[in-house]
């Protein structure tokens, strides 16, 4: 983003995007504003007619969760942030739906829906959604607990980080070998462009000499062949 009409993303109907009532599920993503009160749609999954939601924002950049007919199933308040990452997550455990930013939770709501719709589509970033960009958009069955929902903003918040080196060193992501040192929870994956030293998503370190076959990693040392 930000979105236009010429810039979006549809995927036409997928049977694991049919949530009913008894279904567990997640939405996932990093929002960034370019303004207050952005007012956008930021990813619905509709028809014509039948059962839809969508997730949209409001004054002061509150983000909601609609189901059919427009109604809140989840909302976490707006704090008039703007032009700064913030990790949004909506999640059902088929008894109720929760709204969490940045791996806290504002909102609960009881109760389940169903959003099952055979000629449902999914739209992320309608052509409104101009004063909006998105990242790592991801959604699916099975809920995500408070605990998981910590875990993935914590992981995540560095990427977003001024200067975040979270690409592997070089101009290819082919992969010759991987090593994962246990002592200092590093994982290092070589390519032919040279190794680079992984620390969750976060590139601390790299060489710049190819790695052809293999990579061994003990107690801080590494040897390559």
């Amino acid at each position: 983003g930000p979105f236009s009409s010429a810039n979006y993303f549809r995927q036409g109907y997928n049977p694991n995007l049919d949530w009913d009532a008894g279904t567990r599920w997640h939405i996932s993503f990093w929002v960034n504003f370019t303004q207050d009160d952005a007012y956008n749609v930021l990813m619905k999954r509709s028809a014509g007619s039948g059962n839809h939601w969508t997730i949209e924002t409001g004054g002061d950049n509150s983000i909601a969760f609609k189901g059919t007919g427009g109604a809140v199933k989840a909302n976490t308040y707006g704090d008039s942030v703007y032009n700064e990452w913030r990790h949004i997550v909506f999640t059902s455990d088929a008894i109720a739906m929760y709204g969490y930013r940045d791996g806290k939770l504002l909102d609960t709501d009881t109760g389940s829906s169903d959003y099952t719709n055979a000629l449902g589509m999914l739209h992320i970033g309608s052509d409104d959604a101009d004063n909006t960009k998105l990242a790592m958009v991801r959604m699916g069955k099975g809920s995500l607990s408070s605990e998981q929902v910590k875990r993935i903003y914590a992981d995540e918040k560095k990427i977003f980080q001024k200067n975040a080196k979270c690409t592997l060193y070089g101009t290819t992501s082919a992969t010759t070998a991987i090593a994962y040192d246990d002592s200092t929870d590093i994982v290092h994956v070589g390519t032919a462009s040279g190794r680079s030293d992984m620390s969750g998503m976060i590139r601390i370190n790299n060489t710049t000499d190819a790695i052809n076959w293999s990579m061994s990693a003990s107690n801080g040392l590494v040897a390559e062949y």
